[in-house]
């Protein structure tokens, strides 16, 4: 019964050991070790400034790829459908959602770009 209560605090305890080590080392006046999560607002504002740069850098890439697996998954639907006809209307609603989807992607593109170039 005890080892089952030392495993399941062991988690709780990790944490709370880290906390008290950076705490320790940041009272010593030595940076904490690099962890990767951003220490303060400035840097999490950077962080979500890159992946914003990112997916606007690469929206038509990323909604062509989307739209692309969504006909896939239509064509999957058909496919599979057999001599029902529900599953061929769902196949063929897939394909016309993708199809305004797609015309969607590359209608946003430039506006995307617009605002991209406005806030860099």
């Amino acid at each position: 019964m005890s080892t089952h209560l030392l495993i399941g605090a062991a988690p709780h305890l990790s944490v709370a050991a880290l906390h008290a080590y950076r705490v320790l080392h940041l009272a010593a006046g030595s940076p904490p070790p690099p962890s990767g999560t951003p220490s303060g607002l400035g840097d999490a504002l950077d962080k979500i400034s890159k992946i914003a740069d990112f997916i606007s850098s690469h929206f038509l890439v990323i909604g062509v790829s989307l739209c692309t697996l969504i006909f896939g998954w239509g064509g999957l639907l058909w496919i599979v459908s057999g001599s029902s006809p529900q599953l061929r209307r769902t196949a063929i609603s897939t394909w016309w959602h993708a199809a305004i989807g797609l015309v969607g992607v590359i209608a946003a593109t430039p506006i995307v770009n617009s605002l991209k170039g406005f806030f860099s």
